[in-house]
């Protein structure tokens, strides 16, 4: 029998991968922090509770987002206990499951922000031990939506900011190009991927982006907010992806993805926005 650990309890990902799994464990923030200065602290605590299971899986889903956080602050959870993790899934022989973004392979526009490049770094801190990628599964991500709450910096966030509080929005021209996922379909596949035993670097694309314009304008128009939508008010970042689009891999194949629109909308709607 497998015990799965998931580092993170507020977050929406961490919370979508513990619903409706047994053997799981939910690993508060303090905690997780305590191991990087105390590593005795991890193997005692690591050995203390795992005996009786035949593997064990640790899932860090602990990140910083938002690139207002100190540089430290973001290095120390999004490079540093990472790092921490995979150098320790070695000593003790877990599994460690780490998430990036799928713009980690985009090196320039990774310069872009303070949380890019932590990620970044640790991307290629992992590709560059064979021995890591042997053993863990390094998960590359797009932009998810769905969830119990929306991140108020996160592009999407702030368009629901906006329409909520009647507040202009103004944006670049918008065309760059993302994928947008629920977050219950990016977590099927994640479970997949643990139980097929799959390590390395895998992606999680379906290979249908979206213009950021056109998704702004979608979500305004359908909430009768056109009004609020400034286009071409902000500079574009030039080594932003307008053309890059990522395709299936093989260990998504069969797995079905949400289209967008709708289900934005609907998820909007979940958490209390109406049309005017």
């Amino acid at each position: 029998m497998k015990k799965v650990l998931i580092l993170g309890e507020t977050g929406n990902l961490s919370n979508a991968l513990n619903e409706g799994h047994q053997n799981v464990e939910l690993i508060p923030r303090h905690q997780y922090l305590d191991w990087i200065h105390n590593p005795e602290n991890f193997s005692i605590f690591f050995k203390a509770g795992n005996n009786s299971y035949d593997a064990v899986d640790i899932v860090n889903c602990a990140g910083i987002i938002d690139p207002r956080q100190s540089q430290l602050e973001i290095d120390r959870i999004n490079y540093t206990l990472p790092l921490f993790l995979s150098e320790q899934s070695q000593l003790l022989d877990f599994r460690l499951i780490t998430f990036g973004t799928i713009m980690e392979n985009i090196e320039s526009y990774c310069q872009s922000n303070p949380y890019l490049m932590s990620k970044h770094r640790f991307f290629r801190a992992f590709s560059g031990n064979q021995d890591w990628v042997k053993k863990n599964v390094h998960i590359q991500m797009h932009t998810h939506y769905g969830g119990r709450k929306i991140q108020p910096r996160m592009f999407l966030g702030q368009i629901f900011d906006s329409i909520k509080n009647r507040r202009e929005f103004e944006m670049s021209q918008g065309n760059q190009i993302r994928e947008y996922h629920h977050l219950e379909d990016d977590v099927r596949v994640i479970y997949g991927i643990m139980e097929r035993e799959y390590s390395g670097v895998k992606s999680i694309s379906h290979g249908e982006p979206i213009m950021l314009m056109e998704l702004a304008y979608e979500i305004f128009t359908y909430f009768n907010a056109e009004n609020l939508l400034h286009i071409a008010k902000l500079p574009s970042v030039e080594s932003d992806n307008d053309s890059v689009i990522f395709h299936q891999e093989e260990h998504v194949l069969g797995y079905k993805f949400r289209p967008i629109l709708p289900n934005v909308f609907n998820w909007f709607e979940n958490l209390g926005l109406s049309r005017w």
